[in-house]
């Protein structure tokens, strides 16, 4: 039942980074909490319905229901036409996604909480299955979304769930519930597997996307889903037609017509597929690129490519008759498109003797490799589809970190640049001036005295002159650009129509002219609405520009706001805070006042206690992951691994708890969260080290640092829930169901209170609030655990916790 319920959360932020986008996927994260505590809420509240004597009967239904509600909440979502944008016409619509999703979750919620809260002995055990189970849901989630779509997914997730409620039946000798479930598995199984076929002889998912970001969406000659993205390859038009791109000047000349397949990442990133067959000639409108600004400069080069997609930077190279070319892919699906699916209409460009291919993540690979290049280019390059797969807490980049850029500048030879292009518009005016501060401080760090004679910045002009839909391209060079490279810019430039807005020589933005110049760039946009500090693998958010001080300076909805995403995460945690209490606090609460079954209320120190651990354990996995990304390479890397770690070594160590009992339940949990503090101590501190030292490494070396760091700290977390739980049985087992629900409220908020730390503290400020939040845990369950089972405890101990207790009472 967790492999289904982890894997479909997963899934649905999948989905949602495809048909919405990644800040709408991030809800699902906050939705399966949500789901899961209002089951769990529903069996407190109702206890007339879920009699102890029908737990079995429930348990199976429960699987059996949610099975039922994963493909009916599907099948209503990919019926949905939700407008892309935040509005008051798409809210109706969101808040209906939002409910309708949560529905399964909330039939798992019932049957985990009936298995923990109904079996207070095996609890340990229990919970130990939970969490291994959604573990290995991290796994099989990746390996069906290679092997079919996900949609195919949603219906193997199904089945899944479906197997749970066999379980559940044989052990309830149930036999209704058990032919049911086993019919419903093997329809289910034997669709997914009929579907598969489909899809690998080459035709198209029988329940595929048909609504992506509010349009209705062609049928593709090519679609490929993994753990972090969803590419399809589509014809625009049919026979040649004009060149396409965002970075051409407005004087470019009619050019000759050519074809086109375009290629997309989650219905949103985009790039194009380039038929080509050795003919330089036909390849001249790339000479009209901004992007490719720096082959003026730097020809007869060898040329390192960052997210090489479709090809057009490949052929740049070629086109300007570059000595060396090396591109670099992160994304598989991408690679396998353009080198092998697609390769003879490309034609094979990984074939050619001076161009090389990598299926491989860009920092990570300039870590590790001797070479060195005279030009390494990043073009429009972000993660902003692929990393919905966890959405916010993985909508960082850590391409654009002062750490990466001293990675670029250390793998250029003597006079090399560094080419980055990036949106120059109304819509984003900020992106390009922290671009500038991002490689000035690199520079500095790498030794420059003056950044500005190492800057070049231009940019192309959109529909009718204006700058409404531009892209800018600027070159740091790891040395002062020379008189005559300059002249060659500036010539260039004229030629092409092109702008110079920054250079040695000239500037015609004050704003930019102040970040490059200035050494504290914190102090000289203070009185900014926004954030233009250069990003660090500590702080790697350099798409969110909003900081706190400026929320409400100009209007609420101001641009520079609203294209961040702090205010966006704000109003999130006031919806999950609203309906954390509308939903399951408050109903917990009604129930409570009534004094329950036998006139008592439950203990606000167990309430505190479960709040606290479900706020903690969220905060320190949300950090771990952020810091991780940097690491593996990439932000589904980091969940996968990250999320795979910490709840297998969280079921060890809850499974290690099953010998506790009442006569040594406060020594053992004294310990064991001793070790849990040092523990988290240690690694707060080994954890930077870590990263920075190896991530040169291979793929394997480095997910095995990374689980070394993760699965001691996982083992000790996993340990905190079930001594809590035998402490609270000790108290009154009849409250159980109600710290289950306060524990899944904490965590529905602490998801995204972990990243609003992050953003505007960083991720080691967020590590140290979730080991602090554990500290508190620890003085409430000492003091508690005394009272319950008789044991001494520290008089410290004791008065801290009713200074706690006092402090959240005012």
């Amino acid at each position: 039942m967790s492999l289904a319920t982890l894997a479909f959360e997963l899934l649905l932020t999948r989905i949602f980074s495809v048909t919405l986008w990644n800040n709408y996927a991030f809800v699902a994260v906050s939705l399966a909490m949500f789901g899961l505590t209002a089951g769990a809420v529903m069996v407190h509240v109702l206890p007339r319905v879920f009699r102890p004597e029908r737990t079995w009967a429930h348990m199976s239904a429960s699987c059996l229901l949610m099975g039922m509600c994963v493909i009916a909440s599907f099948e209503a979502h990919r019926a949905m036409r939700v407008p892309p944008n935040l509005s008051l016409a798409a809210l109706p619509l969101l808040a209906a996604t939002y409910l309708i999703a949560a529905i399964p979750f909330a039939c798992s919620g019932i049957a985990i909480s009936l298995a923990l809260t109904r079996f207070p002995m095996q609890v340990s055990r229990l919970y130990a299955a939970d969490l291994c189970g959604a573990a290995v849901g991290c796994i099989v989630l990746g390996l069906i979304l290679m092997a079919s779509d996900g949609s195919t997914a949603v219906y193997a997730m199904a089945a899944v769930a479906f197997g749970g409620a066999i379980a559940f039946a044989i052990d309830g000798k149930i036999e209704g519930l058990k032919r049911i479930a086993c019919i419903a598995t093997v329809a289910t199984a034997g669709f997914v597997l009929v579907n598969t076929l489909v899809i690998h002889v080459g035709g198209q998912s029988l329940v595929r996307l048909t609504w992506a970001k509010g349009q209705e969406e062609p049928a593709p000659l090519y679609e490929r889903w993994n753990s972090y993205s969803r590419v399809r390859v589509w014809e625009q038009a049919s026979g040649p037609q004009a060149p396409f791109g965002w970075g051409f000047s407005s004087k470019m000349p009619e050019q000759r017509r050519g074809l086109w397949l375009a290629l997309d990442i989650d219905a949103s990133a985009a790039t194009y597929l380039t038929w080509f067959h050795g003919d330089l000639s036909s390849l001249g409108y790339l000479a009209w690129d901004v992007t490719n600004l720096a082959h003026y400069v730097k020809s007869g080069s060898d040329v390192l490519i960052i997210g090489s997609g479709g090809g057009r930077d490949v052929l740049s190279s070629l086109y300007f008759h570059e000595k060396s070319v090396t591109g670099v892919e992160m994304n598989q699906a991408v690679y396998q498109a353009m080198t092998k699916t697609f390769g003879d209409f490309t034609g094979h460009l990984d074939r050619l003797p001076n161009v090389r291919i990598v299926n491989d993540e860009a920092r990570s690979y300039l870590a590790r490799t001797p070479e060195k290049y005279d030009l390494i280019q990043l073009s429009l390059v972000d993660t902003w589809a692929a990393t919905a797969a966890g959405a916010f807490v993985l909508s960082e980049n850590a391409l654009y970190t002062t750490e990466a850029w001293n990675v670029y500048l250390s793998r250029l030879h003597p006079g090399g640049i560094v080419s980055v292009s990036r949106w120059y518009s109304h819509d984003s005016p900020y992106e390009l001036p922290r671009l500038a501060a991002l490689a000035a401080r690199a520079l500095r760090q790498h030794g420059a005295t003056r950044p500005q004679d190492h800057i070049v910045i231009a940019y192309n002009t959109g529909p009718n002159g204006s700058n409404v839909a531009a892209v800018a391209t600027l070159l740091a060079s790891v040395d002062p650009f020379t008189p005559r490279e300059l002249e060659r810019l500036n010539q260039a430039a004229a030629e092409r129509g092109l702008h110079i807005l920054f250079s040695p020589s000239e500037c015609h933005d004050d704003l930019l002219r102040t970040v490059i110049c200035s050494e504290d760039i914190a102090a000289a946009t203070a009185s900014l609405p926004v954030n233009l500090v250069p990003p660090t693998d500590d702080k790697p958010f350099f798409f969110d520009n909003s900081r706190p001080s400026g929320l409400f300076r100009g209007g609420l909805w101001n641009r520079a706001n609203v294209q961040g995403g702090l205010l966006i995460l704000l109003g999130l945690f006031a919806v999950v805070v609203v309906f954390s209490v509308a939903f399951i606090l408050t109903p917990l609460a009604i129930r409570s006042a009534c004094g329950g079954a036998k006139g008592k209320r439950p203990g606000l120190r167990p309430t505190l206690y479960f709040a606290l651990i479900g706020v903690a354990f969220m905060i320190v996995e949300i950090a771990q992951m952020q810091r991780l990304v940097v690491l593996l390479g990439h932000p589904a890397y980091s969940l996968t691994v990250v999320l795979f770690s910490l709840l297998v070594s969280s079921g060890i160590g809850s499974f290690s708890t099953a010998a506790i009992n009442r006569e040594n339940l406060f020594a053992s949990a004294r310990y064991r969260l001793m070790g849990l503090m040092g523990t988290l101590i240690v690694l707060g501190m080994l954890s930077p080290i870590c990263v920075e030292s190896f991530q040169s490494g291979s793929t394997p070396v480095r997910i095995a640092v990374a689980l070394g760091l993760l699965f001691p700290v996982g083992f000790f977390m996993g340990m905190a829930f079930p001594i809590g739980m035998k402490w609270a049985a000790e108290e009154d087992a009849d409250y159980t169901a109600w710290l289950w629900g306060v524990n899944g409220a904490s965590s529905v908020c602490a998801s995204v209170l972990a990243m609003i730390i992050s953003m505007t503290a960083g991720i080691s400020v967020a590590w140290w609030v979730g080991a602090a939040t554990y500290l508190v845990a620890a003085v409430v369950l000492m003091s508690g655990a005394r009272r319950a089972v008789g044991s001494d405890v520290p008089e410290c101990a004791d008065e801290a916790c009713n200074s706690i207790l006092g402090t959240i009472a005012a």
